[in-house]
């Protein structure tokens, strides 16, 4: 008997993910909303509920461990793709479906107006 695969639950979004390349330098100035992707590392494509939901994944807050703490990743991580495994300040995330990008700030998230060389 073939048994099809169970859908994603429709709440679940998928977020391509971009990490600053460098903590110490801010890529939007004092206030800017540009996200640039040459500024970033791409992190993957991660699911979650929301951009919250992504934010608590990346930093160990669910019962799900970071991906990002992988060996494959943390080798990555150590080449200098970038300095950090948890979702920070300044990171991106990118709603798949409706191309809104989000920058994680110090309390909640900045909606970004210009997205720049995103992958798909």
């Amino acid at each position: 008997m073939n048994e099809t695969p169970a859908a994603a639950p429709a709440d679940v979004k998928s977020f391509a993910v971009y990490y600053r390349k460098q903590m110490e330098r801010n890529p939007f100035g004092e206030h800017g909303t540009d996200f640039k992707v040459l500024d970033f590392h791409y992190m993957g494509n991660h699911d979650a509920d929301s951009v919250d939901g992504l934010f608590a994944l990346l930093n160990g807050a669910t019962e799900t461990p970071n991906p990002l703490g992988s060996d494959q990743w943390q080798h990555l991580i150590r080449q200098g793709v970038t300095d950090h495994t948890s979702m920070s300040v300044g990171d991106v995330a990118v709603d798949r479906d409706t191309k809104e990008a989000f920058r994680c700030d110090s309390f909640g998230w900045t909606k970004l107006t210009t997205v720049e060389g995103m992958r798909r």
